[in-house]
């Protein structure tokens, strides 16, 4: 779950703001979402991190009104991406969930079972504007399904083409040198890169004992290694369970 409070960053740039309001689009201000949003990160960083610890996840915020107003003016103002319009709705939502995930006390460990949910939510933050043909560094700066592949916008990579890099395939497939079929429960493991693996759309693991594709088990099966579990890790009793840090390890050691 680290990697959903290194994605946050990315989440401080500007929101283009249009006038018109349809019924809908969401009855927020981009302001009244930013003071929102920052309002909430810095409580729990100043509850659980700087009046617990001493320190801020950040340690350029000295005080609670310094953390507010940075933040408050990054997610209005931050850097911009060129060719990327973000979403206010989508924003929300994103926020919504990460409220639901970080929402808990914090000596309590987060609500794990959101994280997927929340990881996934991300794309609905922002729309790309570059069609195909336009140059791009970013897969977020292309209009629609298009990706950026050499560095130009395109229709993304179909079966049996070769690739880079499983995000220039098209949906359903993923890359092993060339775009191959996503594999599905029961289908044998597939060698890549000298480990036998199951990439899917699904939770699936490669059961080393017969090599092929199953299900990961939810939270409370019995499992002998992390990766038979959904929760991705296994008790020494030998149950899927969440790996449960309280929250303050959650957000203040992650930097």
């Amino acid at each position: 779950m680290k990697r959903i409070l290194f994605v946050i960053a990315m989440f401080f740039i500007p929101i283009g703001c249009d006038d018109s309001t349809t019924p809908d689009e969401p009855q927020i201000t981009l302001e009244e979402f930013a003071h929102d949003f920052a309002t909430f990160r810095c409580d729990t960083f100043w509850e659980c991190c700087f009046e617990r610890n001493g320190f801020f996840l950040d340690p350029n915020y000295a005080t609670y009104d310094e953390c507010y107003q940075t933040l408050k003016a990054e997610y209005e103002n931050g850097f911009s991406i060129h060719g990327v319009e973000e979403s206010l709705e989508g924003l929300i939502a994103y926020s919504e969930l990460f409220k639901q995930y970080y929402g808990v006390g914090c000596e309590e460990p987060p609500n794990y079972e959101y994280g997927n949910e929340l990881n996934q939510s991300i794309e609905g933050t922002y729309r790309g504007t570059y069609a195909e043909g336009h140059s791009c560094t970013l897969d977020w700066q292309c209009l629609g399904d298009l990706r950026c592949i050499n560095d130009q916008c395109s229709p993304p990579l179909e079966f049996g083409d070769s690739c880079a890099r499983s995000s220039d395939c098209a949906d359903g497939l993923f890359c092993n040198l060339v775009c191959e079929q996503l594999l599905e429960e029961g289908d044998p493991c597939i060698d890549i890169k000298g480990e036998l693996e199951c990439p899917s759309q699904e939770l699936l693991y490669c059961d080393m004992n017969d090599k092929y594709c199953k299900l990961r088990r939810p939270e409370g099966s019995t499992c002998e290694v992390k990766e038979e579990c959904a929760t991705h890790d296994c008790s020494q009793e030998g149950k899927c369970i969440w790996n449960e840090k309280p929250l303050y390890e959650e957000v203040c050691n992650n930097p």
